[in-house]
């Protein structure tokens, strides 16, 4: 054991006393592979780099786009002792049109009233179709106060009305406003805006209108 430690220690000493005497040597034979590593980092051009996409899901990723939704599901087959396991990631733009002829035979009932409860539909449909409405054109107030709380056949009651604008109620609720006058050989009214807007509507009608001109008040 002595000598195998005397005989290590010899080497070592060996050694060094060879690297001290060909140092210079051996730093010209690598300085010049020290050298070419450092020119392979010089001058290198600028590189773009396109991520086209971030995904943690690598099947995902060769298939759809990042904001995109998928169906992912598994295939188990298993066959005596052979086992494999097929991960199925389709986009939602890929099975879309199958969907349409699966619609009406899906299992899980869908949210839409059409589909889930016709008839509750029909319900609604009924309400709207038979909703009456009262819409009732006032052309003006009358002053009664000439009259003597006395009303007969014949009688002249002038009409004070603001603006000669007509009230439109609907439901008895004043809503609209609008010009009295004669279309298609009918009495009409030109609605220029609601009760509570200031602005004339922008509504613009195909059918000729002739505005009645009242007397001034």
């Amino acid at each position: 054991i002595l000598n195998t430690k005397a005989g290590i220690t010899l080497e070592r000493s060996s050694l060094g006393k060879l690297m001290k005497e060909h140092q210079k040597d051996l730093l010209a034979l690598v300085q010049p592979m020290i050298e070419d590593f450092e020119k392979s980092w010089l001058n290198i051009a600028d590189v773009e780099l396109n991520l086209n996409r971030v995904t943690i899901y690598p099947q995902r990723a060769k298939v759809m786009l990042p904001y995109e939704y998928c169906f992912v599901g598994s295939v188990q087959l298993s066959v005596q002792d052979i086992q494999s396991e097929i991960l199925l990631c389709l986009p939602y733009s890929g099975i879309d049109p199958l969907l349409s002829h699966l619609e009406n035979k899906s299992v899980i009932a869908p949210e839409s009233i059409e589909n889930y409860s016709p008839h509750v539909k029909r319900h609604f449909m009924d309400i709207l179709e038979k909703k009456e409405y009262s819409v009732v054109a006032e052309l003006g107030n009358a002053d009664l106060g000439g009259t003597k709380g006395k009303l007969e056949v014949g009688q002249l009651l002038p009409l004070l009305g603001k603006e000669n604008l007509a009230t439109i109620r609907i439901n008895g609720t004043p809503v609209l406003q609008g010009y009295t006058g004669e279309s298609e050989g009918h009495y009409s009214i030109q609605v220029t805006r609601r009760i509570e807007d200031k602005k004339p509507s922008a509504i613009q009608e195909e059918m000729a209108f002739k505005q009645v001109t009242w007397p001034s008040q």
